[in-house]
């Protein structure tokens, strides 16, 4: 039995409803809860074991007490809607709702990343041993953009950034963000085909906003996979043409399934996408991180409501930690 310590795990909690953490067997006295993700982040509220919350041990859980000072989910604007459209509410999203725990406990929620190990990135690591400097260039939607984390530093990516830095000595990581908020694989593909940036390391991050079925999106969304599968194989060979070898494909998170637009089937592409990813990796010899394998993962023990911040489709500062673990596990 091998415990671990989990840091920052966000949750929200309703009523004096017990909800699932990640960690189960918990080592008592290890669970400190607050309501920033760090416990140096401004105006961070440390909350009182058996004044505000009470923790199942044994299961991994934790629950508000009848008159905790921590806020209860229930009185969220989106709270219990089934179908909801975000447009038709002034304000939303689950920032103001989260609870954040670290904690010592069992757990292995990484499973079997389904990844394609076999490629290398035989320059990058020629540049790292050289310790000569690198830089990653990255194209996607929104939450390549870094929507609703809190920082740079807290984002997949400024993880990334920060875990090369520290882990190799005299490493300069830096990252050219090319990344465009609602963008699905059609405009991302026009994106680099006017692109002629230099860079180590390309990172294809798109499929959240391929799958939505949103009808009144500014951009054509729903993509087909057939069409998915070409916009990304066309990108990858322009990438190439531009004598970046090193690609990684990265899959999306699953929205929540309460939102109007992934409901109904179109949100099923998402799993699809991963895929179509998958075997373009073995294909194209890149690597492919599987976010929505591990996110389906996490999901078998926590809410969507507890990852995403906006409560639609973008992690939170948690969530950009799944993405972080899900490519650095695959990396090298």
């Amino acid at each position: 039995m091998c415990y671990k310590k989990m840091m920052g795990e966000s949750t929200v909690l309703i009523g004096e409803q017990p909800a699932t953490l990640l960690g189960k067997k918990i080592t008592k006295g290890s669970l400190q809860l607050r309501s920033k993700y760090k416990e140096e982040d401004e105006n961070c509220v440390i909350y009182k074991e058996g004044v505000d919350y009470i923790v199942g041990y044994i299961d991994g859980t934790i629950s508000r007490t009848k008159d905790s000072s921590i806020p209860d989910f229930a009185n969220n604007i989106l709270y219990d809607k089934v179908e909801f459209d975000h447009t038709e509410y002034a304000s939303y999203g689950n920032h103001d709702f989260f609870v954040y725990a670290d904690y010592e406990a069992v757990y292995d929620f990484e499973g079997d990343i389904n990844s394609s190990r076999k490629a290398r990135f035989v320059e990058t690591e020629d540049i790292i041993r050289k310790r000569q400097p690198l830089k990653i260039l990255i194209y996607g939607d929104s939450i390549s953009t870094g929507l609703e984390a809190s920082c740079f530093e807290r984002t997949y990516y400024g993880r990334l950034k920060n875990y090369l830095n520290s882990n190799f000595d005299n490493m300069h990581v830096s990252i050219e963000n090319r990344s465009v908020g609602g963008h699905t694989t059609r405009e991302g593909l026009k994106v680099l085909n006017g692109d002629d940036t230099k860079g180590d390391i390309a990172i294809l991050a798109f499929g959240m906003n391929d799958a939505n079925c949103n009808e009144n999106n500014p951009y054509t969304n729903n993509v087909p996979l057939r069409e998915y599968r070409s916009n990304i194989e066309e990108m990858i060979n322009i990438l190439r043409k531009r004598q970046i070898r090193d690609i990684l494909l990265v899959s999306p998170c699953w929205p929540n399934q309460l939102w109007k637009w992934s409901v109904n089937n179109s949100s099923s592409n998402v799993g699809k996408y991963a895929e179509v990813l998958d075997e373009l990796a073995d294909i194209y010899d890149c690597k492919f991180a599987n976010v929505t394998q591990i996110w389906s993962n996490v999901l078998k023990r926590k809410k969507s409501e507890d990852l995403l911040g906006n409560n639609i489709n973008h992690p939170n500062d948690f969530g950009h930690w799944i993405y972080f673990l899900t490519i650095k596990s695959i990396f090298f």
